[in-house]
């Protein structure tokens, strides 16, 4: 009888055979299980395998007559039936989740095949397809009216609105140096041995210009190797794309100093200094 006003979609009729069984002191664990092993019979039945289904002569004759329902529609029943049964222990007010779980079935309309829909036929209940919309999808995605229109509408998504840029200088670079040193020894400490007398020149907003105090062209040629992890740290940091550019500090004296010095030197021996980048020692 419930099972006939789900189908009529009689919601009062509904709420009022389910008083009744409360009533007559039925609990609601016993008659959920109870319903669920009926919708399985149903479901059973409506496939044509009824050899195992304990079910009555009017049932029987209901289902293949009268009744509206197919297999994909007693199987979305059950499935929200099954769901509300193991969830039942964990409800604080169970009277109230059972009426608005038959409600909700009898708000249920028949399943409709959308790839027939798709194909340009008129909409009809689904007669055992084996591949309906129903038995593809989790059925607790799946809303009760599945029709769907065969030339949708794209829908227009606003255009997000961009953030504004904040503008990068050299003093945001510098204030944050520290930061950035220490990120960097976590990869590799030997960039950070060689940056420890580095100064920052300038920063067009792309390029940073950094000097090496007294740095050799070994030094140099190591940090330009290396110049993708520390712009890779300096981009996390910043979320900018920032490239790096090193140069030498030109120490004047120094070389006024080793000029002096070569001015008495062997030109073979100043050679070999100039290529090594050497130093003479007194």
């Amino acid at each position: 009888n419930i099972i006939k006003t789900i189908e009529e979609k009689d919601n009062k009729d509904v709420i009022n055979q389910l008083n009744h069984l409360i009533d007559a002191g039925f609990a609601i664990s016993d008659f959920i299980s109870g319903f669920n092993e009926y919708l399985r019979n149903c479901m059973l039945q409506k496939t044509g395998d009824s050899t195992e289904v304990n079910m009555s002569d009017d049932s029987r004759d209901w289902l293949q007559t009268a009744c509206r329902f197919t297999t994909a529609d007693f199987l979305r029943m059950l499935d929200l039936s099954l769901q509300f049964e193991s969830n039942l222990k964990f409800i604080q007010q169970p009277h109230i989740a059972m009426e608005a779980l038959f409600i909700k079935l009898s708000m249920m309309d028949s399943s409709i095949d959308i790839a027939h829909i798709l194909a340009g036929g008129n909409p009809t209940t689904v007669q055992e397809q084996p591949k309906s919309i129903e038995q593809s999808k989790p059925l607790e995605n799946i809303p009760f009216t599945e029709i769907s229109d065969p030339n949708p509408t794209p829908s227009v998504e606003s255009e997000p609105k961009p953030d504004t840029e904040q503008i990068l200088t050299l003093e945001d670079i510098t204030n944050s140096w520290s930061k950035i040193i220490d990120q960097l020894e976590k990869k590799n400490t030997k960039i950070v041995h060689f940056l420890e007398e580095a100064k920052l020149c300038s920063f067009d907003g792309k390029q940073l210009l950094i000097e090496i105090i007294n740095g050799h062209r070994f030094h140099l040629k190591t940090l330009d190797k290396d110049t993708g992890q520390i712009e890779s740290v300096m981009n996390d940091i910043f979320n900018q794309k920032i490239r790096i550019k090193f140069h030498i500090q030109d120490n004047s004296e120094k070389k006024t100093e080793r000029k002096k010095a070569e001015s008495t030197e062997h030109p073979l021996f100043m050679k070999v200094l100039e290529t090594f980048e050497g130093e003479i020692i007194r």
